[in-house]
């Protein structure tokens, strides 16, 4: 698609066919189904005041289980160079896990495994931020997600992936104060204080560019990150052939 001139129209199309598809899988009302189960609020939506409701949570403590076998060791980053580079690597390895404890990148993680373990996905996305000179990692659920290529979820495979993100009003009027009002606010699927932001990575020359949307504006121009990879982490517990979104723990 990146021969095509994007827009922001086209953007939310890709979007909202990704919902469509979303939603054939029951996507939305079953992740929220098993948080509800995870937090142990089996009984939520019963209209039977005068019964005893009690809760055993097995869920939570299988799905922490699972979580601490696989965290059993911490997360490190190892360089490997030749000889007359190992000075390099060694302070390459070092600025890294600077950037990893600046970023609490093992805290989010851990959340981003026990998504994969409640909902199926797991996602993270990372972009460095030029006006603070950081690198952020911020946690994606598995519903604000959107791989173009809905038949696999190999990240590198991707045509492109757009990054949902539901922002608050005020919040949206600080951050981008170049974006009229009366072009940022759709309400079909969400109410007057939220505005939802597109973020779509796609490879043009082998690079990654990424731009920024609402439904009828553009929030950021296309820009070059400079990246050959996606700066995206993602990952399903239970693969399901066919389809990016996997299946969780308590579906097993």
């Amino acid at each position: 698609m990146t021969e095509n001139k994007l827009t922001c129209r086209s953007i939310w199309q890709e979007y909202q066919k990704d919902l469509t598809y979303k939603n054939s899988l029951d996507l939305f009302s079953k992740s929220k189904q098993h948080h509800k189960f995870f937090l142990g609020r089996q009984w939520e939506g019963l209209n039977a005041p005068d019964l005893e409701k009690p809760v055993l949570n097995f869920v939570k403590r299988v799905v922490n289980y699972l979580i601490s076998m696989l965290m059993v060791q911490d997360v490190a980053i190892n360089l490997k160079c030749r000889d007359s580079e190992f000075v390099l690597a060694d302070a390459l390895e070092k600025e890294m896990e600077k950037i990893n404890e600046a970023s609490r990148f093992k805290t989010k993680l851990r959340n981003v495994i026990k998504n994969a373990a409640i909902d199926g996905d797991g996602a993270m996305y990372m972009r460095y931020n030029p006006e603070t000179d950081t690198v952020e990692s911020e946690i994606v659920a598995g519903t604000n997600i959107v791989f173009g290529d809905r038949s696999t979820a190999e990240v590198e495979k991707q045509p492109y992936i757009i990054i949902v993100k539901k922002m608050n009003r005020e919040v949206f009027r600080q951050q981008y104060p170049h974006c009229s009002e009366e072009n940022s606010f759709s309400f079909g699927f969400e109410d007057e204080d939220t505005v939802t932001v597109l973020i779509r990575l796609y490879k043009k020359d082998g690079r990654v560019h990424f731009m920024q949307t609402t439904e009828n504006q553009v929030v950021t121009e296309e820009t070059d990150t400079g990246q050959t990879l996606y700066p995206v982490v993602f990952m399903n517990w239970e693969a399901v052939r066919g389809s990016y979104h996997g299946m969780g723990a308590p579906l097993r």
